[in-house]
């Protein structure tokens, strides 16, 4: 297990509550960082499979992130760098991923009463050379207050929260605050929350309210709310089913938001 190499950044994109855009995002912040130059390599970590799907993976009898979890798990047996190559995929837009199944969710029960419950794939990811030629590795993260939620912020160096500019769906985002602190204080004390990202905004007086209390009110401050946001377009929900992102097309107004989202999020992260 202790194979452990040069390791890229690990940026989780989670947050509490589903339907807040965090597979578009986490898709495609991975496609505008590929563009701009960088290995990227996208991690489906939520039992839905919904990054797997939009990505155009179909079963084809390789092992996904799904054996790996379970396998470390169940077995206690963690995979080597030959494992853990066997189960990239990569897409047409030149971008690496490993898809997972359904059964992930079979990882929150096994977890439950395993010792040091929260680092599993933080192991499975860090203590490896398999992604040495990456840049950034992607997770698309899961919603809600769980043991594989707490394993992708536990494997992360960054987090990337997206929030629907709803007023119920705004509250949702600060109740990560806890789990992440939580995170932070027991498996990953390095976890950092390198920004929020309104998705799916509609230019409602609720939305523009929103969006100015994340920027301006200290209460929120942690969020970190980037200055761009995601506008509320039929092209991001046409994506997955075309399996191409819309970073990849040149007049895609949410393909040119998530690329400058990514310019922000590298200019966050310069010393």
């Amino acid at each position: 297990m202790n194979e452990q190499n040069h390791v890229p950044t690990i940026l989780a994109v989670s947050c509490q509550k589903g339907g807040e855009g965090k597979t578009t995002s986490a898709w495609h912040i991975g496609a505008a960082l590929t563009q701009r130059g960088y290995k990227v390599c996208l991690i489906d970590c939520d039992p839905d499979h919904h990054l797997s799907f939009a990505l155009g993976w179909q079963d084809d009898g390789r092992t996904t992130l799904t054996n790996l979890v379970l396998m470390a798990i169940v077995m206690g047996q963690f995979p080597d760098a030959a494992a853990i190559s066997d189960t990239i995929r990569r897409h047409d837009e030149g971008y690496d991923y490993i898809p997972c199944t359904k059964k992930l969710a079979d990882a929150n029960l096994f977890l439950a009463s395993m010792p040091n419950n929260e680092t599993y794939l933080r192991h499975i990811l860090r203590d490896t050379t398999a992604f040495a030629d990456y840049h950034y590795v992607i997770l698309d993260g899961l919603p809600g207050d769980n043991l594989l939620q707490k394993n992708v912020l536990a494997a992360a160096d960054d987090l990337i929260i997206p929030i629907q500019p709803k007023i119920m769906d705004f509250s949702s985002g600060t109740e990560m605050m806890p789990i992440v602190r939580a995170v932070q204080e027991r498996s990953n004390p390095n976890l950092r929350i390198v920004g929020s990202v309104l998705t799916m905004f509609d230019n409602t007086t609720t939305a523009r309210d929103i969006h100015t209390l994340l920027k301006e009110s200290e209460d929120f401050a942690a969020l970190h709310p980037f200055d761009a946001s995601i506008s509320r377009l039929k092209e991001a929900g046409e994506a997955p089913g075309l399996h191409v992102s819309c970073v990849s097309r040149e007049k895609s107004k949410i393909g040119q938001q998530y690329q400058a989202i990514a310019d922000e999020y590298l200019t966050r992260k310069e010393p």
